[in-house]
């Protein structure tokens, strides 16, 4: 077999590595995503620190009352995670028009930008994990259990 043949992906096309580009410009290009998603995670939890913390409002209310799970922008637009509150409906329990409408309202723009909108744009778990596989790498620890990554993704 010749090792100088290209190794081909499924579409019969050849499979080339990807290369960082060494330039700046080059970076934040590749970085753009990432970027934004940091920015955006921020800003969501600086938004909850600053109407907690610096009491911020807007028309006399707080900008943002509530938690990740339910909360209220404003006082007027109710927000809450579609999946907590199918929780909650299953455990029989009622719950008020407006937790249900918020709940909607995520569900919309859930559909509209996609289902993992929540996960990769706005949950700071996302952040907290990056940085520790960063500071992990970084400080050399090494693994006390090595778990094969199907095993991880089952348990």
């Amino acid at each position: 077999m010749n090792d100088s043949a290209p190794k081909l992906g499924s579409n019969s096309r050849p499979i080339r590595p990807f290369v960082l580009p060494a330039d700046w410009h080059g970076k934040l290009w590749v970085w753009r995503f990432l970027i934004l998603r940091r920015v955006c995670q921020i800003g969501v939890l600086l938004l909850f620190f600053g109407t907690l913390h610096w009491a911020w409002q807007l028309a006399g209310q707080p900008l943002l009352a509530g938690n990740l799970s339910s909360s209220e922008v404003v006082g007027l637009v109710p927000l809450a995670d579609p999946f907590a509150v199918l929780q909650i409906l299953f455990t029989g329990h009622w719950v008020q028009i407006e937790l249900v409408i918020g709940a909607l309202i995520v569900l919309l723009f859930y559909g509209a930008l996609g289902g993992r909108v929540w996960c990769s744009w706005v949950c700071p778990i996302n952040m907290v994990t990056d940085l520790a596989g960063w500071l992990h790498t970084q400080l050399g620890i090494r693994d006390a259990v090595n778990l094969g990554r199907h095993l991880r993704y089952a348990i």
